[in-house]
This record gives C-alpha cells, sequence and structure tokens, in this order.
C-alpha cells in the first residue's frame, strides 16, 4: 500500500497546483462554483435576482436556490428552491444568470424541490428583500433535507416536488 504524504507534503502540492492554476486565467472554475451566490440588480427575469448554488450533494444534481421577480405579478418576488438538470456556470453574474434562465424557463430542464412540514421551497413575497430573507431561513434548514432526497419515482408523498414552480419556469422534468 502507497505511503500517505506528510501534512507539508500535501501543503506544498497544494500551493504548487494553486500556483500553476494562477498562471491559466483561461481555466475558469465559473463564478458560481466558486462564489456560491450571485446577485444582479437585473437578470434574465427583469430585475433583480440572487442564485444561490446549496449543495453539490453525492451523486445527485446540485440544488439552487433562486429569488426573482413574480413573471405573472408585478411588485412581487419568489424564492424557489429547484435543482437544474444539466449543468451551467460562466465568467460573470450576468452570463451565468442568463445561462440558467436558458436551462430551467426556456428548456424546462429542472425538478422543483419538496416543500415539507411547513417549511416552504416556494415563496411569494412583497419584495427582494423579503424573497432574500426567506432564502436565507431555507439555507438554515436545508441541510436538513439531504438525507431524505429519493429518486423521482420513490418519493414520499410528504415529498411531493413545490408544483407551483410550474408557473415561474414552466413545466419541467416529471
Amino acid at each position: 500500500m502507497p505511503h500517505s504524504p506528510s501534512a507539508q507534503t500535501q501543503r506544498e502540492a497544494a500551493a504548487l497546483i494553486q500556483a500553476r492554476l494562477a498562471d491559466r486565467p483561461d481555466l475558469d472554475a465559473g463564478t458560481l462554483l466558486t462564489q456560491r451566490a450571485l446577485v444582479t440588480s437585473d437578470g434574465p427575469f427583469e430585475g433583480p435576482e440572487a442564485l444561490v448554488l446549496l449543495d453539490c450533494g453525492a451523486g445527485l444534481s446540485p440544488d439552487y436556490g433562486h429569488v426573482l421577480p413574480h413573471p405573472h405579478q408585478p411588485n412581487r418576488f419568489v424564492f424557489a428552491c429547484c435543482t437544474p438538470v444539466g449543468r451551467f456556470d460562466g465568467a460573470n453574474a450576468d452570463l451565468v444568470l442568463a445561462r440558467y434562465h436558458h436551462l430551467v424557463r426556456i428548456q424546462n430542464r429542472y425538478e422543483p424541490y419538496p416543500s415539507r412540514d411547513g417549511v416552504l421551497s416556494y415563496q411569494e413575497t412583497k419584495s427582494f428583500n423579503d424573497a432574500v430573507s426567506t432564502l436565507v431561513a431555507f439555507i438554515r434548514i436545508f441541510d436538513v433535507w439531504r438525507e431524505e432526497r429519493l429518486p423521482p419515482l420513490e418519493t414520499p408523498r410528504h415529498l411531493l416536488p413545490e408544483t407551483r414552480l410550474l408557473d415561474i419556469y414552466g413545466v419541467g422534468n416529471y
């Protein structure tokens, strides 16, 4: 069995790799992946938006929290949690949000996240700040649900997906 490198050797190896990556700005890890939370004043949903990478999960598609203007109700905002089906990222917040919009709204490649035990994965609010506060509150309890994620055909009734998201993004993958 090969021996494990010392902690010093591990740090030196990591530093060497990081230095080489810094020399290659063309190798982009992606803005959302590195920052996890993006906010813009004028996103693809025609107003302020926030997009948060909540969890990459082990073997599951990543889960995202999204704050956006309600597309059908003026002066209303939505907080939603969903799992896009497909990869996306970009060099800046505007490009990331444009790609997210294309994936979930144009291609309808997403799965709504379930609401459970009175905690909603979709909420409508009167302001952007209220929707962000809802997202922040959701982040505090989000980890509790990860253990109970099951494949779609095995989802128990109390974990049915939040269907109000269909009105926001369109018909997703069911």
